[in-house]
């Protein structure tokens, strides 16, 4: 397992997503990453949307590696309080986050844990679709500007 884009993700992102320009996205990650920020600013997760069949990262990119442990810390933060666990009993904590991380994978994250980010970043991408511009973007500094200003503005954490 690995890392999915949500259908529609690619072909939304097409535009501003390209190695070869420095001023665009330069992976199909960054773009996940983005929808990932969204869906964990609002701890929901979307089981129903349907992923691309196949990962197109089975692995952090070399990018995010020095990122790794806060994005799955990220996803840790965001899962406790959603399934009621006490942070108190450590018992409790520990059990889940090992539903979640995991050392044999180059991700450190199980499958459930790369599943249950793929449906964050899935709700993400879907969520921004509904209070963003519909338009695809097609120059990078004007998705940011819009992007940002919702996180500023705190759209992104409305329910």
């Amino acid at each position: 397992m690995g890392f999915k884009l949500p259908k529609g993700c690619r072909e939304y992102f097409s535009g501003i997503v390209d190695k070869s320009d420095e001023k665009k996205l330069s992976t199909w990650f960054d773009a996940y990453y983005l929808c990932l920020m969204v869906g964990f600013a609002q701890a929901k997760v979307d089981k129903d949307i349907k992923l691309e069949s196949e990962d197109f990262n089975d692995d952090f990119p070399l990018d995010y590696q020095e990122s790794k442990e806060y994005i799955i810390g990220s996803l840790i933060a965001s899962e406790v309080p959603l399934r009621n666990i006490d942070i108190t009993n450590s018992e409790e904590l520990e059990s889940y986050i090992k539903l979640l991380v995991g050392t044999k994978t180059k991700t450190n994250l199980t499958d459930y844990g790369e599943d249950l980010m793929n449906q964050y970043a899935a709700y993400g991408y879907q969520y921004m679709r509904e209070k963003m511009t519909d338009m695809p973007p097609i120059r990078l500094e004007e998705f940011y500007e819009e992007y940002f200003e919702k996180f500023r503005d705190e759209t992104f954490f409305e329910s």
